[in-house]
Parts: structure tokens; sequence; C-alpha cells
């Protein structure tokens, strides 16, 4: 994946959140982990969480992590899927995960993803110690994720054996499904039987991680076969889900109640 084109002031520009419902009530900076960072500190993981209002009936969550190459970024980059997803009726959360900055080269890309997807999968499990008191339902556990954020969705989906060790041991790392903006460099070798159903959304005009890695993991998957579903939008950018918010927010929003 190469180096984003936006600077973080430039990206959270375009993240404004979309205008948020009264009843959805906002939980800031919520510890979910730790895990020790590319300088050699522990560094304390968090998540920003969104509920709607309560109902009797467990909800279905979805988590969200944010893009930057994983050298930056934000949470709050992705804070407006958060909003609209916890307007939907969905328990919903935004994550902070290990970046690797300008040690970016020395440790390499793969050991930068491979900490996001443990970070991820910490958070996954962070739902599912909390199930009761968050009144949600353990089943219907999504993530998904822009860029390397939705990177790091994909290798949750396909790597429930590798749950590192990034908080809230003894529980499951398995999702029901994954979400994909503009990413899917995942290797489509290793996807197999019993992954979760992926949903890959890319514009054809994306100059940083071009459609052609959506297109190919979702021909991987259908040979598994897994479920995967392929979503191209004409003349789009890499900044998709933030430039056309509304659209993609539907066509997500139909995926997933479709698997519920």
């Amino acid at each position: 994946m190469r180096r984003l084109l936006l600077t973080s002031a430039a990206l959270l520009a375009l993240a404004v959140p979309a205008v948020a419902d009264a009843a959805v009530r906002e939980k800031l900076g919520v510890k979910y982990g730790s895990a020790v960072n590319f300088t050699g500190q522990q560094q304390t993981l968090r998540l920003d969480l969104y509920r709607p209002p309560e109902r009797r009936k467990p909800r279905a969550v979805v988590i969200w992590v944010h893009g930057g190459g994983f050298t930056f970024g934000s949470r709050a980059f992705i804070s407006n899927y958060a909003t609209a997803f916890a307007e939907r009726g969905y328990v919903s959360a935004t994550i902070t995960y290990r970046l690797a900055g300008a040690e970016l080269e020395r440790v390499g890309f793969q050991a930068a993803a491979r900490a996001a997807q443990h970070d991820a999968q910490a958070a996954v499990r962070w739902f599912r110690r909390r199930a009761e008191r968050l009144n949600i339902d353990p089943r219907r556990i999504f993530i998904g994720g822009h860029s390397a954020g939705a990177f790091t969705a994909l290798e949750v989906a396909v790597s429930r054996e590798d749950p590192g060790r990034s908080g809230n041991p003894g529980y499951s790392s398995r999702v029901r499904g994954a979400i994909s903006f503009s990413g899917g460099l995942i290797d489509p070798a290793g996807i197999k039987r019993g992954d979760a159903p992926m949903l890959l959304v890319h514009g054809d005009a994306d100059p940083t991680v071009p459609i052609g890695s959506s297109e190919a993991v979702c021909a991987a998957a259908k040979q598994v076969p897994l479920s995967c579903t392929f979503v191209p939008f004409a003349g789009a950018d890499h900044y998709l889900p933030y430039n056309r918010f509304a659209e993609v927010v539907q066509v997500t929003a139909d995926w997933l109640r479709e698997r519920l």
C-alpha cells in the first residue's frame, strides 16, 4: 500500500460527522486493551463507543478502523460511519490501534499490518466480554474500515487462528462479516472455508489502492466458496467513503441487513 496522499488534517476535514440523532449516546476514550508499540512502549488502546437508544433486543455491533497507511491517523477519521450506524440501530465503535509512524520502513508493512489486526481482534473480544452489559448479540459483530483500516478488517475476517495478545483473552475473535472501503490488499491465497463474508466497496479511479485488489479478493473468496460482495463506484478515488458518504452508507446498510 502506498503512503496516503492526504495529510491527517486534510483527512479529518473530509470526515465531517453526519448529523447525529440526539438519541445516539457517545462514550469516548474507552480502554479496550494494550500492547507494546513500535517504539517499545506499552500503549493503551482506546475506542469511542456510539450507542443507540436502549431496546430489549440485543444489538448487532460494527467496529470501524481508520486509514492512514499504518503510519498516521485517528479514530476520529471514521467517526461519521460510527454515528451513522448507531443512528440505524447498531452499537458502533471506532478504535485506536498501534501505528508504525516513522518506524514503518524499519519494521516493515507486514509487521505494522499484523499489529493492527491483533489490536482490532482485541476490540472484537472486548465487545464479547461485555455483551450482556452493552446489550449486544456476540454472534453479530462486524468490522469495517477504510484503506489501511479496510485491510485490517479483512485480515480479521481471515485470521481467527491468529488472535494476538492485545487484550481480552479467552473470547473468540471471529466476526460475522468484514467491510472494506478502498482496501483489499490481503493475500487472496489466505482466504479459506469458514472465514467471514466480505463487502468490498472501491472506486475505479483509485490511484492509491487499485480497484483490481478488491476484485482479486472477491474472486478468490468465491472460489473457496465464501460470500463476497464487490461494489465498484465509477469515477471515485481513494476517498470514496468520504466523498460519497450517503451512497456508501446505504450500500453498507443493505449488506449488513442481509446478514443479521
